[in-house]
């Protein structure tokens, strides 16, 4: 914002400051009491006027014109419990009053809350450091003037108002010093060595006053009449009649008027240089929230603008033509490159061509293959049926890979920004739904494509490919595979079976199978043992070298065709997800913004400004008419 030039009240707070601004003013408006009554900035702007009747009117209810200063002060008073809650809480939010009367001068006064040294009860422990804090945030900028208030009868060295004044302006060069209570100094004191500047000198001076006695406040003597009694008590005084026309509230107005406007020409260049600055960032700003549309043509023309932005913006992520210098991370297009080459790559390497397929389960299907004839060679339908097998386990990270592309993309979408979207939150919201229908659409076929290319694969066991190593080359690798492992098979051992029982015990182990039918006491006569048959039969485990042989040849023959397999589901897929879905959303995109948002009876809801907006715009609106009135005063 643009540090004006202003006036700054400050003081303590039992310095007398209210009574000099109400000196100042003419009427009793301010608040008054013994503990902290001023708790937020008071911006008093005083306007000379012709008007018989004197008012005032507040900020925060321009259409109110208070005429009675009793008003003024009440409201005050409310506004202020409004705006820091009852209680002694201060807070850094503007009362903003001006006044028009014919006896005052054109100035315009910040007031701020008096100084304490210490928090008395009912005040915050940390006041006095939340005061200073906000006096110093008003005083500290170099187009303020420090209106410093000091009480006659306290010693100048311990004045709140001089001591902050130095911190911030220590040649004294912007600070105006003001001495009251003259008139409560004992017989033979006086306070020239301040007035004429011999204690602690500024470049602005001092003026002395003589306000209302808190005796002739409360029996309301008017403001006229303790004028009148000041101008006396300094044209009668034995030591300040020297000095008496520049002494008083009168003088102190019309120095005040002088030294503001001065300071106003002093710091023409800089203050205009500050209000072009400010003017082009309103400018700016305004600019971004978009002008009000007059007729339904500009709103339709405005719309078909925003659809072209925005699939503009679509394409030239994914094509990485909105590339805008960042490197900390992948962004539009190069992620879904990331995707195809690593994480789906990765996940078609890691799958191992024989998982879940063991040597057993191989000879299994061997013999499941042959039925109840054993085969001279090995069945070729036992090969079709276990690499088929192990090509469906590549469908999930090929239909993966499309879901994770189709999320990018979505993702792509809200990383749109463009200002008429953030304006129009149903026009956002509008425009991410049709993203989202077309990506769905466009993700159907998509998969449709992909499980279409897994089963052409599982159609057709091309045995005849070139790069298929074939069944000879196979048979020669799996023998040379046996002979480098040197498998040592070692003949089962037969248990040798217990001897029948004789004499008594052969009696007694005969009555027990009485009950076993014939033929079985036969096997048990002869001596023979009958093996179960299992419920599930598998190959055995220990298999002949003949099924060994067998088995490594299956396992060459299902790792190279599936490594072909692999290698063509790796290049079609990503292919197929850049046909299907990317290059697909891209070319529809456009229209399809354009028949699901160009209509009339959406063309109000789509242009639903929110609140804040509107009254942002309002605001920037008013900032920069009284901007450009400001320059052209200038």
């Amino acid at each position: 914002m643009i540090s004006l030039p202003q006036i700054v009240v400050v003081g303590s707070q039992s310095s007398g400051k209210s009574s000099v601004l109400e000196s100042l003013v003419g009427k009793d408006c301010l608040p008054r009491g013994a503990r902290l009554v001023t708790r937020c900035p008071l911006r008093l702007q005083l306007v000379h006027t012709d008007t018989y009747e004197d008012y005032g009117v507040f900020s925060h209810i321009p259409e109110c014109k208070f005429y009675d200063f009793k008003d003024i002060r009440e409201e005050i008073k409310r506004y202020t419990n409004e705006i820091c809650g009852e209680g002694s809480t201060i807070s850094d939010k503007q009362i903003e009053l001006k006044v028009y009367s014919s006896k005052v001068v054109d100035i315009t006064l910040i007031d701020l809350p008096g100084m304490v040294k210490i928090a008395v009860e009912g005040n915050p422990g940390d006041i006095e450091h939340k005061i200073r804090r906000m006096v110093f945030s008003y005083i500290e900028k170099p187009n303020a003037l420090i209106l410093a208030i000091s009480p006659a009868n306290l010693d100048l060295a311990n004045s709140d108002a001089l001591n902050v004044a130095k911190a911030v302006d220590p040649d004294g060069e912007r600070t105006i010093g003001v001495i009251t209570k003259l008139d409560l100094l004992g017989p033979g004191e006086d306070a020239m060595d301040t007035l004429n500047g011999s204690l602690y000198p500024l470049k602005l001076g001092y003026i002395g006053v003589v306000c209302r006695s808190q005796q002739e406040i409360v029996s309301q003597v008017p403001m006229q009449e303790s004028l009148k009694k000041e101008e006396l008590f300094f044209s009668n005084h034995p030591v300040y009649s020297r000095i008496s026309s520049r002494m008083g509230v009168g003088f102190l107005a019309k120095r005040l008027n002088y030294l503001l406007v001065n300071h106003i020409k002093n710091t023409l260049p800089s203050l205009k240089t500050s209000i072009d600055i400010h003017l082009a960032s309103v400018e700016k700003e305004l600019k971004s929230y978009g002008e009000d549309f007059e007729t339904k043509e500009e709103k339709f023309s405005y719309l078909l603008e925003v659809i072209h932005k925005v699939s503009n913006a679509f394409n030239d992520f994914i094509d990485g033509n909105n590339y805008q210098g960042v490197v900390e991370e992948l962004q539009g297009g190069a992620r879904i490159n990331y995707n195809f080459q690593n994480t789906f790559k990765q996940a078609l390497q890691s799958i191992d061509p024989f998982c879940d397929l063991s040597g057993q389960d191989i000879r299994t299907a061997i013999m499941n293959a042959t039925g109840p004839r054993g085969a001279l060679f090995i069945p070729e339908t036992a090969f079709e049926i276990l690499v088929k097998r192990q090509i469906e386990k590549l469908r999930f990270p090929s239909t993966k890979c499309a879901s994770d592309i189709y999320s990018e993309l979505k993702q792509l979408v809200h990383k749109i920004h463009l200002p008429e979207l953030q304006r129009f939150y149903n026009l956002k919201e509008a425009v991410e739904e049709v993203f989202g229908r077309v990506l769905r659409s466009c993700l159907e076929p998509t998969n449709a494509m992909i499980n279409e290319l897994v089963n052409v694969e599982l159609s057709y066991i091309n045995t005849h490919h070139p790069d298929f190593i074939g069944g000879s080359n196979a048979l020669i690798a799996a023998q040379a595979q046996i002979e480098d492992r040197a498998y040592y098979i070692k003949a089962p051992v037969k248990e040798k079976a217990p001897e029948k029982p004789t004499g008594m015990l052969g009696f007694f182990a005969k009555s027990k199978s009485k009950d076993l039918p014939s033929q079985f006491e036969d096997f048990e006569s002869n001596g023979v043992e009958f093996p179960v048959t299992p419920v599930t039969m598998k190959a055995s485990e220990n298999p002949s070298e003949r099924e060994l042989l067998e088995t490594e040849l299956i396992r060459i023959l299902i790792e190279n065709y599936f490594q072909i397999v692999k290698k063509n589901v790796g290049d079609y897929v990503p292919k197929a997800i850049m046909s299907f879905l990317v290059k697909k959303s891209q070319e529809v995109i456009r229209s399809q913004l354009v028949v699901n948002l160009y209509s009339e009876e959406k063309l109000v809801w789509l242009f639903e400004e929110s609140g804040k907006i509107a009254k942002k715009r309002e605001k920037c609106k008013k900032v920069r008419k009284g901007l450009l009135k400001a320059r052209e005063v200038l």
